[in-house]
């Protein structure tokens, strides 16, 4: 964060400095997201509206980002936006797997996969902004506002299905599933038994 600020033409001192309303607004934004997204016991809402201002955070960068020196203020408070829509996504995903994966292990492993997955990010990140195509980056802001986009796409879709899967469980009564299964049987199960809802 420093090192993107100072670019913006300020010193090393005051690059330090600026660094934490970016970081504080993101912290904040978590806290924010994390806290509605418990109070109304709802995901993914809290997930693509961070993801969306992170993509008008990118736009207004790769906007700009050719004409640095003239548009420093749009460009920081894009930072800020970047932060307060990155900093909410990995609780929020995390804390969405984990609803959902009701078995110990399946939520370890599955945990797991979620954090490695995004820790591909910083390999994908490292090696798409390309120092040739400075000031612009294109191919560092299409390959940013791509993922961000299949994210959006993608939690859509799995707030679809989980909808879909939990109409499909809550056609059977109580009575018919505990008629039908032990409660071992149903403990089993995990987040597959028909009395269990995911969350959306």
């Amino acid at each position: 964060m420093p090192q993107i600020i100072k670019q913006l033409g300020f010193s090393t001192e005051k690059a330090q400095l600026l660094t934490i309303p970016p970081y504080f607004c993101g912290g904040i934004s978590a806290w924010l997201t994390g806290k509605f997204s418990d109070r109304f016991s709802w995901r993914m809402p809290f997930i693509i509206g961070p993801m969306t201002i992170l993509a008008v955070a990118l736009g207004i960068l790769f906007h700009f980002s050719s004409d640095v020196a003239n548009n420093v203020p749009a460009m920081y408070v894009s930072v800020i936006l970047a932060q307060i829509g990155i900093y909410p996504l990995l609780p929020g995903i995390t804390a969405w797997i984990g609803n959902n994966l009701v078995l110990s292990w399946k939520r370890s492993i599955g945990i797991a996969w979620l954090l490695a997955a995004g820790n591909l990010g910083s390999l994908i990140g490292t090696n798409v902004f390309l120092d040739k195509e400075g000031p612009k980056y294109p191919t560092g802001y299409g390959t940013s506002l791509g993922i961000i986009c299949l994210g959006l796409i993608s939690a859509v879709l799995l707030e679809f299905l989980l909808w879909r899967l939990n109409n499909k469980k809550s056609k059977l009564s109580q009575h018919e599933v505990r008629e039908r299964f032990s409660q071992a049987q149903l403990d089993g199960m995990g987040e597959k038994s028909p009395l269990y809802q995911y969350t959306l």
